[in-house]
């Protein structure tokens, strides 16, 4: 894989380039897709097409790069690209390039296209978005290092992909959200306290992983799943409350929180995913409600738990659901499968 600075910094805008993606892709949520067998690039395409580019299926002569975030040898588009000569870029090179301000933005703020917020290109510190926006879109405050607030308009249901990702000076989160996409908030490292907006029923993967100053989410009614890493690595977390509306707890979706000490799960909750509170390292408390039906592989693995009851309503331990802990099980559990 290409590294040489020479193939993207020089680049102005990616209007007009062709691009082929392959591979897993963190910010655009490019990820395998069982039941397609394919990566799902949707949001990547959208991304390109808003900036005048052109995402491909096929590589070909005409192709200008390869979007690639994993050794080339195995991996067909990346060897044809390497046999025709053609750059591979990393998915944060590609950023680099795509940070530039589209053709004929170059002295806005904002890009907008049909009310969505595209991209922000200004240098303010506190970000005001104009009223007309209803979206704001995949990584559009990628890496904006001088942001420290955003006031986003009541006209705002939805965020994208990334699009605060390592925006590390904001400080608060807007309050008019009903969506909050992969990776929207990650690594926002000055964001201290969140309140979930009362519209957001799912909170996407990775939506607030590595906000290491975070000591405190509020969740509210009306959530229903926290998506696989969703605060994992936020180091600092000290309390979290779980609303009974909620179902399923994604992934290590709480993953290295290492301040927590304590977690109710509700009975709305039916599955607790693997990995969901692996390192917790302060961890002494657990209560999990009648309603939970599984507890998957690793989820309380590397705590500081010393038992916890076990509802009846539990069918499937997984393996080293409760790992390395010295754990004393409460036998609630009828029939079903212990680790």
């Amino acid at each position: 894989m290409s590294n040489n600075p020479s193939v993207h910094q020089n680049i102005t805008s990616i209007a007009g380039l062709a691009f082929v993606a392959t591979g897993p892709l963190e910010h655009f949520g490019c990820f395998y897709d069982e039941y397609t067998d394919a990566y799902d690039l949707s949001d990547l395409k959208v991304f390109i097409e808003d900036r005048g580019g052109f995402l491909a299926e096929d590589v070909t002569p005409k192709t200008d790069y390869v979007i690639c975030d994993y050794a080339p040898m195995f991996d067909k588009p990346c060897r044809r690209a390497e046999e025709l000569g053609i750059p591979i870029v990393t998915e944060e090179q590609f950023l680099a390039m795509a940070r530039t301000p589209a053709k004929g933005c170059e002295s806005q703020e904002f890009y907008i296209k049909d009310n969505v917020l595209i991209q922000y290109t200004g240098k303010q510190e506190h970000v005001v978005i104009p009223d007309s926006i209803t979206a704001i879109g995949c990584c559009a405050f990628y890496a904006c290092d001088r942001i420290t607030s955003v006031t986003i308009p009541n006209s705002v249901t939805s965020i994208g992909n990334s699009a605060f990702y390592n925006c590390k000076g904001l400080t608060s989160l807007p309050s008019s959200l009903s969506r909050i996409g992969y990776g929207s908030f990650s690594r926002c490292y000055s964001l201290t306290a969140v309140t979930i907006p009362d519209g957001v029923t799912e909170i996407g993967n990775s939506a607030f992983y590595g906000c290491h100053e975070l000591t405190q989410i509020d969740i509210p009614a009306g959530v229903t799943k926290i998506g696989e890493c969703a605060f994992g690595w936020c180091t600092a977390l000290t309390s979290v409350t779980i609303p009974n509306s909620v179902t399923a707890i994604g992934e290590a979706a709480f993953e290295r929180c290492e301040a927590l000490t304590s977690v109710t799960i509700p009975g709305s909750v039916t599955t607790i995913d693997g990995h969901a509170f692996e390192q917790c390292d302060a961890l002494t408390t657990v209560s999990i409600a009648e309603g939970v039906t599984k507890i998957g592989a690793r989820a309380f693995m590397g705590t500081a738990l010393s038992a916890v009851y076990v509802p009846a309503s539990v069918r499937i331990i997984e393996e080293n659901a409760f790992g390395e802990s010295v754990l004393t099980v409460m036998p609630s559990l009828k029939s079903g499968k212990y680790s």
